[in-house]
């Protein structure tokens, strides 16, 4: 096939992909693009000898001048994908969102490395940014199937269909920022992205749908850790300046903070509504399953947070007139070394009483999470 036919060639089978007259044909076309994306890889270096820059063949990817034809012609598949990750039919999205982040996963490493800032931009955030909006504005309602098809429980309105879409989309962006963590801290915006994603998950982590909730928070310990055969660190092998590195567990700490506040906050005492959301154990334990990743690092960073901060989370879970909490704080036991082998410095000092302080309050808020494991809140008026 002609090189200049192979942008039209993804065009078409996009095309294909979202006509809605028969869901099958669909399903197929989207099949059909992980096809054509073997082929690009297979065919890497006769396409890159026969490909030419001109405008008339690829579309404009504005933000990234001299794009390399072959990293236009990846963008152009990239970018269909994406299109239909948001389609109306929940079973093209899933395919489609899974056949987008198998391609970047599997071949993303064939683009060179300025192109991976129009992945981002211009394909992973705009899709978070529909998905999440579409989300929140679909129906509620129980979708009608004819009385054909038998639906599960949990995929039953729109809402739930969306919320399924989300998990994946969120859950393959994260992924992406794990596999290629080096190279896009390489990336001089690094710092605004993983901003962005931080904000799309605590977003996330705040919905009433625990599904969502709760891959939203596995996707923040993904992030959090690269892959197996690196030491763990963020910034592992990659030169990284201690302001950035400083800013980027910054971000992460408040994320965090955030979302534990903003989750345990107790309602008010005359609130019946029927949808009232009570966090859930796992959802609990994933919240805390965070913390040591980031603290090992706002430690080394010395970007801990004053006292009163520390508190704010465990005591937005908590009521004022519980006593057996005031009790259970009363028990908490402050662990220090009784011999200092080197005299300390007063920052060294101010960390250790910060790090002690964050434990205490840690172990707080873990018995006051586990006595509810055992009592749950309930409902005013129940």
């Amino acid at each position: 096939m002609p090189w200049r036919c192979l942008p039209l060639c993804v065009d078409t089978a996009a095309k294909f992909g979202s006509q809605t007259q028969e869901l099958n044909i669909s399903l197929t076309a989207v099949g059909l693009m992980w096809n054509i994306s073997d082929y690009f890889y297979q065919n890497k270096e006769k396409l890159c000898q026969s490909l030419s820059g001109d405008s008339t063949v690829f579309p404009d990817f504005p933000g990234t001048p001299n794009m390399p034809p072959f990293d236009k012609l990846w963008m152009c598949l990239y970018a269909r994908l994406g299109d239909l990750c948001v389609d109306s039919r929940p079973a093209v999205r899933k395919s489609a969102g899974q056949t987008l982040f198998s391609t970047i996963s599997a071949h993303g490493g064939l683009l060179h490395q300025p192109t991976w800032q129009a992945v981002l931009w211009q394909v992973l955030f705009p899709l978070l940014d529909k998905v999440r909006s579409l989300s929140n504005s679909a129906s509620n309602e129980k979708v009608d199937t004819g009385g054909n098809i038998l639906i599960h429980h949990s995929r039953n309105t729109a809402q739930k269909q969306w919320a399924e879409t989300q998990v994946l989309t969120l859950s393959g962006a994260a992924r992406v920022f794990n596999t290629k963590r080096q190279l896009l801290q390489t990336l001089g915006d690094f710092p605004r992205a993983w901003s962005l994603l931080l904000e799309f998950i605590e977003n996330s982590s705040l919905s009433k749908n625990n599904e969502v909730s709760l891959a939203a928070l596995k996707a923040f310990q993904e992030i959090l850790y690269l892959n197996k055969g690196s030491d763990g660190n963020l910034t592992s092998g990659v030169t990284v300046s201690a302001s950035e590195e400083t800013d980027i567990w910054g971000v992460a700490w408040k994320v965090w903070l955030r979302i534990g506040e903003e989750s345990t906050t107790p309602t008010s005492e005359v609130d019946t509504r029927e949808d009232l959301y009570i966090p859930s154990q796992p959802f609990l334990t994933a919240l805390i399953q965070i913390f040591p990743a980031v603290f090992q690092h706002i430690t080394a960073n010395d970007i801990l947070p004053d006292d009163k901060e520390l508190q704010s989370e465990n005591e937005s879970s908590e009521t004022d007139d519980d006593d057996d909490k005031q009790e259970i704080r009363g028990d908490v036991v402050n662990v220090e070394p009784t011999v200092e082998p080197h005299p300390s410095t007063s920052g060294q000092r101010s960390s250790k009483h910060k790090g002690i302080a964050l434990q205490n309050e840690l172990f707080t808020s873990t018995f006051y999470h586990t006595e509810c494991s055992a009592s749950p809140p309930k409902k005013s008026g129940n």
